[in-house]
């Protein structure tokens, strides 16, 4: 039986142990006790003829009397292990052993709790863990599927908690999660630090947290946190991108530009620069050529003397007849009313 107590008060808890020998006074079995600092442990010695189902009631019933005084006299957390039933003297380190193995598993039963080791192994034994699917996870991450990767890590700590696996087990499958986004964050060129700063991994890799349930939410706040890295880092790289295809394009959008083209100077597939263009800029990139090219047909027509096909040519169409169609449904008129209309303008400025 571990206790929790910070103060290391030695004092306080001989005399706590002291007392306990007092509460389990019994014509039906014997205790021999121990006493660690922080740590007690009470062999207990029944009669031959007993059954281990009768043992183990008795023992139960001991502990509970244990439980009530400590919850009652002790103002620390505490944690009450039954290791295997023996009927032989050289058994009992075993025994012992799995006393301890059964305090393990206090960080999903909680804290101030009986545990039998039987009732936690046996489960074990008989129900498997749903294991982490790595490559679905990875993906999910990667494409900014939160919904998706936190119902992975779920899945995965449902069937942990059901089949009552060990601490250790559980901190071994923590640890994979936080490898897998740890290199997710360092293909995207990010800081690794930032995860284990942030999230409160480095007291996981510290063994600090003592419950599933601390270890489920920090994996949730390290995914929370990746995904935000990786959207920022999205962010960052795709306005560069966008910003870089606006300048291909208001430099050359006199010359028969095409989407493979532009895609290719940028390093990206035509389809990925076409959707991350439309989502940033709310336009598609051949509306963006047109709308950059009327513009500047409507400068050359209102600065120039230029003719309309000549101008259509000058802005990147061979066309001329299309050219005023795209002008007339960018701007509502047809070029050579454009002109006329803003040289109208200028002379009642003028005078």
């Amino acid at each position: 039986m571990p206790l929790q107590n910070n103060t290391n008060n030695y004092f306080e808890n001989f005399v706590l142990f002291e007392n306990l020998g007092s509460i389990l006074n019994s014509d039906i079995f014997k205790v021999m006790p121990f006493f660690e600092n922080q740590l007690f442990t009470l062999i207990f010695s029944f009669y031959d003829n007993m059954c281990d189902s009768d043992v183990l009631k008795l023992t139960f019933e001991a502990c509970e009397k244990i439980q009530h005084f400590l919850n009652f006299n002790y103002r620390h957390n505490y944690t009450i292990g039954i290791g295997e039933i023996t009927n032989s003297i050289s058994a009992i380190p075993y025994s012992y052993k799995s006393a301890c193995n059964a305090l393990n598993y206090n960080f999903y039963l909680g804290n101030n709790s009986i545990i039998y080791i039987n009732d936690v192994e046996q489960i074990e034994k008989t129900n498997r863990f749903k294991d982490i699917d790595h490559d679905k996870f990875i993906f999910s991450l990667k494409v900014g599927d939160g919904e998706t990767a936190k119902k992975i890590l779920d899945d995965v700590f449902k069937s942990l908690k059901k089949s009552h696996q060990s601490l250790e087990l559980v901190q071994r499958l923590c640890l994979e999660f936080i490898v897998l986004t740890s290199k997710i964050l360092f293909e995207a060129g990010q800081n690794v630090n930032q995860l284990f700063n942030k999230s409160g991994v480095q007291a996981l890799l510290l063994q600090k947290h003592q419950t599933i349930d601390d270890l489920h939410n920090c994996l949730l706040c390290a995914i929370d946190l990746t995904l935000a890295e990786l959207n920022y880092t999205r962010k960052t790289k795709n306005k560069e991108i966008i910003d870089k295809t606006k300048q291909i394009i208001n430099c050359r959008y006199n010359e028969k530009l095409l989407l493979s083209d532009v895609a290719k100077e940028v390093y990206i597939s035509p389809n990925y620069l076409s959707a991350i263009f439309s989502k940033e800029t709310n336009t598609t990139i051949t509306d963006y050529i047109i709308q950059t090219r009327i513009n500047k047909a409507r400068e050359l027509l209102v600065d120039t003397d230029f003719k309309i096909y000549e101008v259509a040519n000058m802005v990147g169409y061979e066309n001329s007849k299309h050219f005023s169609i795209l002008f007339n449904k960018t701007t509502g008129f047809m070029p050579s009313q454009y002109r006329n209309k803003t040289q109208i303008g200028k002379a009642a400025e003028d005078v």
